[in-house]
């Protein structure tokens, strides 16, 4: 049941769906360069809103956010002397025709070459990202580009290993790239328990890839008339799935 609107709800809800620098951010970071879909890349590249996304506030990012301050608040109290940098800012590369690619990272251990990244996602979800994991890790990552949610998977891949190209070219010995998952729809569940560490090789080629595909994808955007005509829509794209006439999905 909605909250009735008074003068005290309302100032509790503005604390809610306040929006913070990073809703406010327009350019791509590299969380957005491992997108499937090239339509909605070139969107981003350019700037475009899409309707009906971020039109709200919606929960899970917003608990992802607190749950990173969270985070990034306990290891300043608890791991000053450690050889951890947390909210470490990245410069990972530049896209050509756009310009640099920027990001922060949540958590970077010098000591054992990692990068870390924090996720919270639903138990399904969980186990869904651990089935692949385990597939990447036995066959490749190649086996896995036609498998269910292999594209958020392999978004988060990418985007781990830019950052991991960030660092290295700020002379950090970089190897191993990791994705911490908790879930965000647990209730009598432990972290203890929960708490799932993929540790996956870092690849600089694949971010270099993902660099080069979005300079590709820009330029052909930038020249272009119609970017659903000229740019191909993933058919496992969720935004494309959800709000495209199927028409439009070329894929």
């Amino acid at each position: 049941m909605p909250l009735t609107s008074t003068e005290a709800t309302d100032r509790a809800r503005n604390l809610l769906t306040a929006r913070s620098e990073r809703d406010k951010q327009r350019r791509v970071g590299p969380s957005g360069l491992g997108k499937c879909c090239d339509l909605c890349l070139a969107e981003d590249l350019l700037g475009i809103q899409r309707p009906g996304e971020n039109e709200k506030t919606p929960i899970a990012p917003l608990l992802g956010t607190a749950f990173h301050l969270l985070c990034e608040k306990r290891s300043h109290d608890m791991e000053w002397d450690a050889e951890v940098l947390v909210e470490q800012p990245v410069h990972v590369g530049d896209v050509g025709g756009y310009g640099p690619i920027k990001g922060t990272l949540d958590r970077f251990d010098v000591k054992a070459t990692e990068v870390m990244d924090w996720k919270l996602v639903s138990r399904k979800k969980m186990q869904l990202f651990e089935h692949l994991h385990r597939e990447a890790m036995w066959g490749g990552f190649g086996l896995i580009t036609k498998l269910a949610g292999a594209a958020q998977f392999l978004q988060y891949y990418i985007q781990l290993c830019l950052y991991g190209k960030g660092m290295q070219d700020q002379g950090y010995e970089t190897n191993w790239v990791t994705l911490l998952l908790l879930p965000r729809d647990a209730t009598i569940h432990v972290v203890e328990s929960e708490l799932t560490a993929l540790r996956m090789p870092f690849d600089r080629d694949l971010a270099i890839y993902a660099l080069g595909r979005a300079g590709l994808i820009y330029k052909k955007a930038s020249e272009s008339d119609d970017l659903i005509t000229d740019l191909d829509s993933a058919p496992e794209c969720f935004y494309c799935s959800k709000y495209r006439p199927l028409h439009y999905m070329k894929g």
